[in-house]
């Protein structure tokens, strides 16, 4: 085998540095740049996809809750009247003779509303008309209470309330 001249040697060590560092840099910046860019996809894949979930639970939460006030509406059916629920409650807890409703149509748009002002009753009795009207799977809710104080003559409490459930 013969020996390279010098210049031979210096153009090959020159051509190796080089490819070496073509090389090292097509390695460096080439797939290894591909892998940590596909490691950052793949963590924000999983954090879009947690969130996702976590959104579907949401929504699945939701529709479960419409679907039992769906039912609930339907087993009430469409002759029900509030005005009459809230009666009936003061009626069982002995108050009818302290007790004025109202109807208000203009409350809420997509509900009907009764007032019921109640003068000289008790807590308890209270507590009992507030128990009557919840007790039943009417879907009554407690609105506005206007105020809850003594009353004018001493005896008891005076209060305001306004009822709502969602219209047919």
């Amino acid at each position: 085998m013969r020996k390279l001249e010098k210049r031979d040697r210096v153009v090959l060590t020159v051509g190796g540095i080089l490819v070496a560092v073509i090389l090292a840099y097509l390695g460096v910046t080439g797939p290894l740049q591909e892998y940590e860019n596909s490691k950052a996809l793949v963590a924000q894949a999983r954090q879009r996809l947690m969130q996702a979930q976590t959104i579907a639970r949401e929504v699945q939460s939701v529709q479960q809750h419409r679907d039992s006030i769906a039912k609930l509406i339907a087993v009430r059916g469409p002759s029900y009247n509030l005005f009459t629920t809230i009666n009936r409650a003061v009626q069982i807890a002995n108050c009818s003779d302290r007790a004025t409703t109202s109807s208000l149509p203009a409350e809420v748009s997509s509900a009907s509303a009764v007032k019921l002002t109640l003068t000289g009753v008790s807590m308890e009795e209270l507590v009992n008309v507030l128990y009557e009207i919840y007790s039943k799977d009417s879907l009554v809710v407690l609105h506005r209470l206007d105020h809850l104080r003594p009353a004018l003559d001493g005896k008891g409490l005076q209060c305001d309330l306004v009822f709502i459930t969602p219209r047919l």
